[in-house]
């Protein structure tokens, strides 16, 4: 088949990997893929290095990309003529978009669109989704509770297919975590404020001393120079300069988990995070919010503590909890290991691919 997969741009996000590593799992199975994405990496603040990088994956592997543009925000016959020429150019047979917009482009090309949400929380109020709705055909949601959420909007079918990362990244001999005197945590993710770091900065400043001592808080992610500078203000006011530390967006996610021992999350919302994900691939014990699909992963491998969001004195007694149960890091970080590989790029591959082959034979919506 030919498949074309629509994301807003080639940057270091959750969703952004996910369809990459999608693309080039499908390439190999000896389907042409092609990317559309909404704009570049500089338009949505995101950096250029691990765009570079982005696009010469994709290049290695055979997979055709091209831009749409991002005028096309506010000019959308921009990005729907653009589209149906590209599409008639190369005769796809399945059009798959993953932001909401990207939608729009489809609406002359007649061909069935596929739309997966990668999150709990919608942007787009009701009334202006009812439009979006007439033209999706079939729903995708990556996580249980992200495709309860669509069913508040939608009537259609929505199948549920769950985030996945390529294991074959990760080191193949992960160490499992033992409980030291001295902790590194990691958080991941974009400095922005779905990802709470505020909540976490908190939490971190209510710790006992003799804790706080003990522990170190990297921060990897970009974000916009407004967000940096007002976290940065926010750990240097709260005396926590030498305790968190923001490392910037890193490229290689898999090597840089092996050098940590706890994983991190303090996010207001999700949908089914793929740092966590590769956090549980690398055997990191972790401590989450309960927020889109978050406790899912946590209860199927079994390795972590699952913490109201919102909540720093909570988030505090979770991490101060590994001080007090040693035992548990070495047995939540063998249990992610253990059972992570559910979300395997493999089975989200091939889930995708009958979905497809469902669509496509039989027009099935």
């Amino acid at each position: 088949m030919k498949i074309l997969q629509l994301i807003t741009g080639p940057g270091a996000g959750g969703a952004e990997v996910y369809v990459k590593d999608l693309a080039i799992a499908m390439t190999h199975k000896g389907h042409e893929l092609h990317i559309g994405f909404w704009g570049y990496a500089k338009d949505f603040g995101r950096n250029k290095d691990f765009e570079d990088n982005y696009l010469k994956e994709l290049e290695k592997n055979n997979i055709k990309y091209f831009f749409i543009g991002y005028e096309s925000r506010k000019k959308p016959w921009i990005g729907i003529f653009k589209v149906k020429k590209y599409i008639n150019e190369t005769n796809i047979d399945i059009y798959h978009s993953h932001f909401l917009y990207g939608t729009l482009f489809g609406l002359l090309t007649k061909k069935p669109i596929i739309y997966t949400h990668h999150n709990i929380k919608f942007q787009t109020k009701k009334i202006i989704f009812i439009f979006f709705d007439k033209l999706i055909n079939r729903y995708i949601g990556i996580s249980n509770i992200c495709s309860d959420a669509l069913r508040n909007y939608t009537q259609k079918k929505i199948t549920t297919i769950m985030n996945g990362v390529n294991i074959k990244k990760f080191p193949k001999n992960i160490s499992i975590r033992k409980f030291k005197n001295n902790l590194d945590f990691l958080a991941v993710g974009r400095i922005h404020p779905q990802k709470n770091y505020f909540l976490l900065v908190d939490s971190i400043a209510l710790l006992p001393l003799n804790i706080q001592d003990k522990i170190k808080i990297s921060i990897a992610g970009e974000g916009s120079n407004k967000d940096l500078e007002n976290l940065k203000n926010y750990i240097k006011n709260k005396k926590l300069s030498k305790t968190i530390h923001l490392i910037g967006n890193q490229n290689n996610i898999p090597e840089l988990m092996s050098k940590f021992d706890i994983f991190i999350m303090t996010s207001a919302w999700e949908g089914l995070p793929i740092s966590l994900i590769e956090a549980s691939i690398s055997g990191l014990p972790c401590i989450v919010t309960d927020v889109g699909g978050c406790s899912e992963i946590i209860n199927t491998c079994i390795n972590g503590i699952i913490v109201e969001p919102d909540n720093a004195q909570k988030m505090a007694d979770a991490i101060v909890s590994y001080f007090e149960n040693p035992e548990k890091i070495s047995e939540h970080s063998k249990n992610g290991m253990k059972y992570s590989n559910v979300y395997s790029i493999e089975t989200s591959t091939k889930k995708h691919l009958e979905l497809y082959q469902e669509i496509y034979k039989n027009n099935s919506f």
